[in-house]
C-alpha cells in the first residue's frame, strides 16, 4: 500500500455479514487488496454489530493476539472505528504510527476523535433526494421498474489514517 502498510495486515471490520452495506464494503476491500496481488485471508475480513462495543471487542482480541499494532483497519462505520480506537489508546498505541484507521459515515464527530477520524464521507441529502423521488414514483406509477443508483463517496482523509 502507499502507506508501506503490508497488504496482510489490512483489516476490514464491519457490521452483520447479511447486512448488503456491509457486505459491499467488504468486498469493495477486498477488491482493492486484489488489485494490488494479495488473496485476502478469512480472518481479514471480520463481521459484527454496527456498534463501539463490535469495534472494542474486535480491537481487543487482535491485542490479546499481539496484531493490532502496526494494522491498517477500514471499519464499516465510525461508531465501529470509535470503538477500535478506544481500545488502541487502551493498548497506548497512537494513531497514524501505531495503527491506521478509516471509518466509513464521515460522521459529526470523525473532526473531534483524538486523532482526528478520517473516514468515507456518503452524500446523505442526495441519497434522501433520490430516495424520496424512487418512492414518490413508484407511488403515482407502481408499474414502474425498481432502479438502482450509485453515488459518489469520498475519503476524507484526516490524521488517523494520514502517511
Amino acid at each position: 500500500l502507499a502507506d508501506g502498510t503490508p497488504p496482510d495486515r489490512c483489516y476490514f471490520v464491519g457490521g452483520p455479514g447479511t447486512n448488503r452495506d456491509s457486505a459491499r464494503r467488504a468486498q469493495a476491500f477486498r477488491d482493492a487488496l486484489a488489485t494490488r496481488g494479495h488473496a485476502v485471508r478469512a480472518d481479514q475480513v471480520n463481521h459484527g454489530a454496527w456498534s463501539f462495543e463490535w469495534g472494542w471487542r474486535w480491537a481487543s482480541d487482535m491485542a490479546a493476539a499481539g496484531k493490532l499494532k502496526g494494522a491498517a483497519v477500514l471499519a464499516g462505520n465510525d461508531e465501529i472505528a470509535f470503538g477500535i480506537n478506544h481500545r488502541a489508546v487502551d493498548e497506548g498505541l497512537t494513531m497514524p504510527d501505531g495503527l491506521r484507521l478509516i471509518g466509513f459515515d464521515d460522521s459529526r464527530a470523525c473532526p473531534f476523535m483524538q486523532p482526528p477520524l478520517s473516514s468515507v464521507r456518503v452524500p446523505n441529502r442526495i441519497v434522501g433526494v433520490r430516495a424520496v423521488t424512487a418512492l414518490v414514483r413508484r407511488l403515482t406509477e407502481p408499474d414502474t421498474p425498481t432502479i438502482h443508483e450509485r453515488v459518489r463517496t469520498t475519503a476524507v482523509i484526516r490524521r488517523s489514517s494520514q502517511f
